[in-house]
């Protein structure tokens, strides 16, 4: 995580959100979740800081938030992460707005098993 930090304190530019996103992917299939969620939450913020909020990098970022929500039970922030994703995958015509509608109606199936 000391890489990520020193990553963050340069410049935001869109190559070292990816760069952050990358050490995110590779802990979030490790499943240390809770590494993934904070690398995903400064490539995030990064994205933000240099690209217009319909781009589809800041969809993706809003994904991954997603997906690393839905893995740590937190159903509720994994909904309105996807749907923010949703909204700018669609109005893209993204072939990603399919996964997030599937990863959106799995967690109403957990939602409705846990009634």
């Amino acid at each position: 995580m000391k890489a990520v930090r020193l990553i963050d304190q340069l410049s935001p530019r869109t190559q070292y959100a990816d760069w952050i996103n990358t050490i995110g992917n590779i802990f979030f299939e490790k499943e240390f979740y809770d590494y993934a969620l904070e690398c995903y939450l400064i490539g995030l913020k990064m994205r933000l800081d240099c690209l217009p909020n319909e781009h589809l990098d800041i969809a993706e970022s809003l994904m991954f938030l997603g997906d690393v929500y839905i893995k740590k039970d937190y159903l509720n922030q994994a909904q309105s992460y996807y749907e923010k994703a949703l909204i700018i995958y669609e109005n893209k015509e993204h072939v990603n707005s399919n996964y997030v509608l599937s990863s959106i109606g799995t967690i109403y199936v957990s939602w409705t098993r846990n009634l």
